[in-house]
């Protein structure tokens, strides 16, 4: 009996395989790796470099952050919102699931969290998880969709173990 198709088994032409093909291998660590890059351009710059991993069609859902479609959007919001008010930002991203869906598409989730701090020294620290898209567009991965979804935000210039007290509440 032949062991069952594994999910990660497409690349990114919609071929698929008994087993992971190097293809589809590269195709995730190329995901890996626009993920980290992300978030290194929000950490460290060039902030410029932002528009290389996102898609033209992107949608970028921050739930009360609000909602963002096109890549010029979504730029607009960093560089008007989120980069002028973040002195420093650390985000780590971890334990990502990723399936391949053929036809150059990906879908990803991702643990992370993020440690933000404003000018006057205010820090927030951050914990949740990302569900994207991805797709090939121009020969490269891109992110074609992003949503994340906060279950811890706290303050941490203060008390912040009691805020992890109350949202068991």
């Amino acid at each position: 009996m032949d062991p069952p198709e594994q999910p990660n088994a497409l690349i990114a032409t919609g071929t698929t395989t008994r087993s992971p093909s190097v293809a589809s291998l590269r195709a995730l660590e190329d995901i890996r790796q626009l993920k980290f890059r992300y978030f290194r351009i929000l950490d460290r710059g060039p902030r410029e470099e932002l528009s290389e991993v996102l898609s033209e069609g992107i949608v970028c859902d921050l739930g009360d952050y609000g909602r963002f479609e096109g890549r010029q959007e979504v730029l607009n919001f960093f560089h008007t919102a989120v980069f002028p008010t973040y002195e420093m930002t650390v985000h780590k991203a971890h334990n990502p699931e990723i399936t391949l869906l053929g036809e150059g598409r990906a879908l990803g989730t991702w643990v992370y969290e993020a440690y933000l701090m404003t000018a006057s020294s205010d820090a927030t620290w951050l914990a949740g998880y990302y569900d994207d898209e991805y797709l090939v567009e121009e020969g490269s991965w891109s992110i074609s969709s992003m949503r994340p979804t906060y279950f811890f935000n706290s303050d941490a210039s203060k008390d912040w173990m009691r805020a992890v007290g109350e949202l068991g509440k």
